[in-house]
């Protein structure tokens, strides 16, 4: 069985964008594969449902995003024969510094775009030391 975890936001907040889009294309190959799998909504604020809702018979998570590193580390410790993989949708801290510095050369120094990018690059690297594939875009 193949849990696939995506955000109960998604739908509300991303409507269009090439996050959603992305999970539409991995929702759509997981019917068609005729693989055992079933999506559970999780809270951004809140992973635990993923936890909640592992059974016996999961052999497989796939999480999208890559947000996450605190329930990737749990469920690798609670569930050593599982594997988990992360559906990365992009080269999350580039990405949010090219939005972050669009306004023009002052954005390149203000602290706070550094932080973010450091806290996103620190996610991204727990997430993939923690995971045992990460499933990206592109190479």
């Amino acid at each position: 069985m193949i849990l696939h975890a995506v955000q109960s936001n998604l739908n509300q907040y991303l409507y269009g964008s090439g996050s959603w889009k992305a999970v539409w294309a991995n929702r759509f190959a997981l019917r068609n594969t005729g693989l055992p799998a079933r999506e559970i909504p999780f809270d951004k604020n809140d992973p635990k449902a993923v936890l909640e809702n592992m059974t016996p018979d999961i052999r497989h998570v796939l999480i999208e995003y890559s947000k996450w590193p605190d329930l990737v580390v749990q469920l690798k410790r609670k569930y050593p024969q599982v594997k988990v993989h992360i559906r990365t949708h992009n080269a999350e801290a580039y990405q949010y510094f090219n939005r972050a510095t669009g306004n023009g050369l002052r954005d390149y120094f203000t602290w706070s775009t550094w932080q973010q990018c450091i806290r996103i690059i620190r996610q991204d690297s727990r997430c993939r030391g923690a995971a045992n594939t990460l499933l990206g875009i592109n190479e």
